[in-house]
């Protein structure tokens, strides 16, 4: 180690050569002196040692489980054998030595053997603070508690339960700045350095992730848990990288799982060049499926008739049965063949599923449903099977409907298939909003660092977490992309009602940039619901695979009540379940 200690055990950066040694818990007088004996010359010697030390002397050593060691003068025996000072400590204060940055009360904790700690103020060693054979509950110490025997008895979960325990504990005695968790991970320092040397990285990052790396020790997770963990992270990164239309289908047909909903699955698919399709009654199955493309490399994601809300599973496996291999020429063909309900054609109509082949709109396949029962006359029946061919029980006349208007579109997507394949619902705000000089989130997360701006979007995730000390995370989002806003205390207790309940806000604050991460830091919140209301009645020209969609499932319970939107908000995503809707009204997902 290429340092020096001064008489209060502080660093210092400059001075003689010393030879740093971590006895462990085999060492001994003359395995050191034959270690030492092949190295280069040295001026003195530091030595970490696992128990407890004064003044040079150990007064106890729990691990080598010998008396003789007890209130043995190490530093002076060895000075004597090997000609040069010799300065003894713990060895968590010699690790805390090498990785504490000398700001605030910094505490190391070294688990292997047993557990060592160290406390720094300023980079000054606090001495005499060594609580690996303190009590810490009934009459287990911190050795017995959480050193490696009680991994080795009681399991790595029940283990990895203690060792949170006792940082939640060493927090609370000492209220700590910084903690750092060191282990067996050192020993990987020079391979991983020069390997992301090797990558392309700058040797001042690699040392910080190194750095990180050995404050997560070799405590962390279970490493049975980790590796497996790892292997999952790994292996669906590699599939959505090479394979993002597989991914899409995978994660669709495993619903409802996980963090992300299908709307924010299936835009994410669509960004990564992905062709999404809408709900057929002649092409979609069950679930969702693959369909090749003109690209011979990628296929054309289905969305499924599991994605059509209300629809019954036994109405599907008797529409997908009755199809087959031939496709159903009109409404009336789907009712007689399939035998299902008035009620099943109505929740494929609402999810629009007849426009793909039938080239039938919302309204003008509603109209046809109509003159439908739940089950065809007997009579027409029997002369359908005759004439091998759909005879209709009465000849409607043609009628011209009103189309619905665009926003109207999009709110139905929302309310029956829980996203949109065609505009994304602020798109239709956007010229309001930038006559409020109101800027796109993707346009705010490109900002530079320090600029006050406003941009708006549905609340998608609103989390606060334990440790957060009272700040809110929120995640919003418009057609360009998504924007993540911080929340400070004072904010939030003065825009409680706005932030809980708001299903579209407007935010003012200023870019907190640093390298790649931004957030939008807000001063003002603005309820935008109203506006989004509307979104129904606007109208606008778009092909129809065009645009995004999003969503977000039910928060987690136990929220405080005052942080719960009002009763009457009790829709999940942007519908009413039941009913006709409007306006788009999204649930977010909350965290606290």
């Amino acid at each position: 180690m290429n340092g020096a200690m001064d008489d209060r055990t502080s660093i210092s950066r400059s001075g003689p050569r010393t030879l740093a040694i971590d006895v462990g818990g085999t060492g001994l007088l003359r395995a050191i002196a034959d270690l030492t004996a092949p190295l280069p010359s040295f001026d003195r010697i530091s030595i970490g040692f696992p128990g407890v030390i004064r003044d040079g002397r150990v007064i106890t050593a729990p691990h080598f489980g010998d008396r003789r060691w007890r209130d043995f003068p190490l530093a002076a025996a060895l000075s004597k054998r090997l000609g040069k000072p010799v300065r003894l400590l713990n060895d968590a204060e010699v690790q805390g030595f090498g990785i504490v940055k000398g700001r605030g009360l910094e505490v190391v904790l070294t688990l292997g053997t047993g557990a060592g700690t160290a406390v720094f103020r300023d980079g000054v060693l606090m001495p005499h603070l060594e609580l690996a054979q303190h009590p810490i509950r009934g009459n287990q110490t911190y050795n017995d508690y959480i050193g490696s025997k009680a991994l080795r008895r009681d399991g790595a979960k029940k283990w990895s339960h203690r060792v949170r325990m006792t940082i939640k504990i060493l927090n609370s005695l000492l209220h700590y700045d910084v903690l750092y968790l060191g282990g067996g991970v050192s020993k990987f320092r020079d391979k991983l350095i020069s390997g992301m040397i090797a990558n392309g990285y700058e040797r001042d990052y690699a040392e910080q992730t190194f750095r990180q790396l050995e404050g997560f020790g070799s405590y962390g997770f279970p490493e049975s848990h980790a590796a497996s963990f790892a292997l999952i992270a790994y292996a669906s990164s590699w599939l959505k990288c090479h394979h993002p239309d597989v991914f899409c289908a995978a994660l669709l047909n495993a619903q409802p799982m996980g963090f992300y909903a299908p709307a924010q699955i299936v835009r994410d698919a669509r960004d990564h060049g992905v062709d999404v399709r809408p709900v057929c009654v002649n092409a979609s199955r069950f679930d969702c499926t693959l369909e090749p493309t003109v690209r011979g490399n990628r296929f054309a994601v289905r969305l499924g008739l599991r994605m059509v809300r209300g629809l019954a599973n036994t109405d599907i496996a008797a529409i997908v049965a009755a199809r087959a291999d031939q496709p159903f020429a009109s409404i009336d063909d789907l009712w007689r063949r399939a035998g299902v309900p008035a009620a099943a054609l109505v929740r494929l109509v609402e999810a629009d599923a007849f426009r793909p082949s039938l080239k039938l709109a919302r309204r003008e396949a509603l109209w046809a449903i109509k003159a439908l029962r739940d089950a065809p006359l007997p009579l027409f029946a029997a002369t359908s099977d005759r004439e091998a061919k759909t005879v209709p029980e009465a000849q409607e006349p043609t009628v011209a409907l009103r189309p619905m208007t665009a926003g109207g579109e999009v709110v139905e997507d929302y309310g029956h298939v829980g996203l949109t394949l065609r505009s994304h619902p602020v798109s239709f705000l956007r010229e309001d909003l930038r006559r409020g000089r109101i800027v796109p989130c993707a346009e705010a997360m490109r900002a530079c660092d320090g600029r006050w701006l406003e941009t708006a979007g549905l609340v998608l995730v609103r989390q606060m977490p334990g440790s957060a000390k009272g700040v809110m995370f929120v995640t919003i989002e418009d057609e360009t992309g998504i924007a993540n806003l911080v929340i400070w205390p004072k904010v939030f207790e003065k825009q409680r009602r706005i932030i809980l309940s708001a299903r579209m806000m407007a935010v003012h604050g200023r870019i907190q940039r640093e390298g790649e991460v931004v957030h939008l830091v807000a001063h003002r919140v603005t309820d935008l619901s109203d506006a989004l209301a509307s979104v129904g009645d606007r109208d606008a020209i778009f092909p129809l695979p065009h645009g995004r969609g999003d969503e977000m499932h039910h928060g987690s319970p136990g929220l405080d009540p005052r942080s719960l939107p009002p009763k009457g908000l009790t829709t999940r995503d942007i519908h009413i379940p039941g009913l006709h809707i409007d306006a788009i009204k999204v649930k977010t997902r909350e965290f606290r």
